[in-house]
């Protein structure tokens, strides 16, 4: 059974929209591994905080915020890769998945479960994530 004092991040989904809002306010103070430090954890409790009393569960610590953190980074990591790998995607339809691709699509969300409400449905959060996270680009020609 869930801890009732548990963060809760699906109740309101303008929870991780605030929440991304204010760390793209501080993306400067990103460490070079796309992680926040303390300080910075400590600073966006306070400010979920001011927000109001969460709509379910306990209130967003510092604790429950990093581990959100690296969900969705994760997720903002990992999907240019994927879209890379052959698989369209698009900020409207997801990844697109028909009767002509869905059986891969099963094969594919069994390796990556983090991808499965991305079917047919885009992610919203992409673009500030693109914003937050810094490339992890290497080669020769980057800049």
């Amino acid at each position: 059974m869930p801890d009732k004092s548990a963060a809760n991040w699906t109740a309101d989904p303008k929870d991780i929209t605030n929440l991304l809002a204010f760390f793209h306010s501080v993306r400067s103070r990103i460490g070079d591994g796309g992680n926040w430090d303390k300080t910075v954890l400590k600073e966006a409790e306070v400010h979920m905080a001011g927000l109001g009393a969460p709509v379910k569960g306990g209130p967003k610590v510092w604790t429950a915020i990093r581990n959100k953190w690296k969900d969705v980074r994760c997720c903002a990591g990992l999907l240019p890769c994927f879209c890379a790998s052959g698989w369209n995607y698009s900020d409207e339809l997801g990844f697109n998945v028909d009767d002509d691709n869905r059986e891969a699509w099963g094969n594919f969300v069994k390796a990556h479960p983090q991808f499965r409400p991305f079917a047919n449905h885009g992610w919203e959060h992409f673009k500030t994530m693109d914003e937050i996270v810094p490339s992890r680009a290497r080669g020769l020609y980057v800049f």
